[in-house]
């Protein structure tokens, strides 16, 4: 049951068992669970290849695990396949289910990650594959859910841990009350070992404050919303992969966790902070990923660093609602991600002119692919993002400090950039990781 609501969350269940689903011989079957039994077995299945999911796709595969995933256009699984993954088209506007070749994988899976945000009321992949994931409970070691720290609300600046109230009553934050309702659902009543991981803001390599102050543009209404609270809690991506590791390492089936750092602060406080890294180490943030010369840092006028040292913009960290969404339209492309590997350096080979001309082919191949599927769309599903975009815009902020105490007690976790400092000292001098 959803605190502070008095939903049941079964019940939001039922319009996905009743969906059409594809049936696997009993044969099939049989050897699909012999293989996940072996638990040296470590196929991970990602719902949502977004900037968190590629992080995730990317930080596994180079611990040996085999990872599969699902992405909404056609065009960048051939990308995604050439670096070692297979990925699968789930279109999340209309709850489609995946192929058949897709659900083959899902049920190879020993692990499942879902990074998908909520449809307003519902949770797209539950509406979709609910009994996908039922079936497959007795060979499921582990299933992650990304969720929010926008489900606590409103406490008044006041410390929240995971037992506190989900204050949480419109927008976003109540989207995510009842998907984490659902997926929790599926463990007290199938015996699916869900685990839901609450991440502030997810900020990382070419997601981060540096990169906001070098963005032209105003902030819309709500991120300036966003950006007058007094705290903000965030986590660097990388640490966001450490920690579902050790989730994985010690599973609690039905277990909730707080995934931000030690230190929530404003907005203004990290653009100040990464307004003086700028102005210290610009030929640092020019590392070995690939840039357009368009988009080679470039210094920012006094008035325009007051601007955003004072919490104007909000791109300093991203919700995982958006990320998920966007990473196709972002500088951060697919084949950056990967072409810098685990030290970040560049796997190609070219140089000089032709170098810079694949690059250019790179990044007009993203805008063509940016131009459909992706957010401002005109989709029905863009159309009730935008909606309740101006609903929050228009609330009160939901000020709170989030704990992460149970990350360290019970999963042994300790973070690698404990506080945006640390984060934004390494994007700064080249940390690509994990991509």
């Amino acid at each position: 049951m959803a605190q502070g609501l008095g939903i049941r969350a079964p019940e939001r269940l039922q319009p996905s068992l009743i969906r059409p689903t594809f049936h696997f011989s009993r044969s099939i079957k049989l050897a699909i669970r012999a293989k996940a039994a072996n638990n040296d077995e470590k196929n991970l299945f990602i719902f949502g290849l977004g900037y968190t999911g590629l992080a995730a796709a990317n930080y596994f595969q180079q611990r040996n695990w085999h990872v599969s995933g699902t992405v909404r256009d056609e065009e960048k699984t051939d990308a995604l396949k050439i670096r070692g993954f297979n990925a699968y088209i789930f279109h999340a506007d209309g709850y489609e289910q995946l192929s058949r070749p897709a659900l083959a994988a899902l049920h190879s899976a020993t692990h499942i990650l879902s990074t998908v945000p909520p449809d307003g009321d519902s949770d797209p992949v539950l509406m979709a594959h609910t009994a996908d994931l039922i079936d497959a409970a007795d060979r499921l070691r582990w299933v992650g859910y990304i969720s929010s720290t926008s489900v606590y609300g409103d406490h008044g600046s006041e410390w929240v841990d995971e037992e506190s109230e989900l204050l949480a009553a419109h927008g976003k934050g109540l989207s995510r009350i009842l998907a984490e309702g659902s997926w929790i659902a599926l463990c007290h009543e199938y015996g699916i070992p869900v685990h839901v991981f609450r991440c502030g803001g997810i900020y990382g390599p070419r997601r981060s404050a540096l990169d906001a102050l070098q963005k032209e543009g105003r902030p819309s209404a709500n991120q300036e919303r966003r950006g007058r609270q007094k705290f903000t809690a965030r986590c660097h991506v990388r640490d966001i992969c450490t920690i579902l590791q050790a989730s994985m390492r010690r599973p609690r089936p039905g277990a909730v966790y707080n995934v931000v750092d030690d230190e929530p602060a404003g907005r203004g406080q990290v653009m100040e902070y990464a307004a003086s890294l700028l102005n210290g180490h610009m030929a640092s943030i020019s590392h070995e990923m690939p840039r357009m010369p368009s988009q080679e840092p470039r210094p920012m006028s006094p008035p325009r660093q007051r601007e955003f040292a004072s919490g104007l913009s909000s791109r300093a960290s991203i919700d995982e609602e958006e990320s998920s969404h966007i990473a196709v339209r972002d500088r951060f492309t697919d084949s950056t991600i990967f072409s810098s590997g685990s030290g970040g350096s560049s796997s190609s080979s070219s140089s000089g002119s032709s170098e810079e001309e694949r690059i250019v082919k790179e990044e007009q191949e993203v805008e063509r692919l940016s131009g459909g599927g992706g957010r401002g769309d005109g989709s029905p599903r863009e159309k009730r993002a935008e909606e309740r975009e101006h609903m929050s815009a228009a609330t009160p902020n939901g000020e709170k400090r989030v704990k992460n105490d149970l990350i360290k007690k019970e999963l042994g976790v300790v973070l690698e950039f404990p506080t945006y400092r640390q984060g934004l000292d390494a994007i700064a001098h080249g940390d690509t990781r994990p991509f």
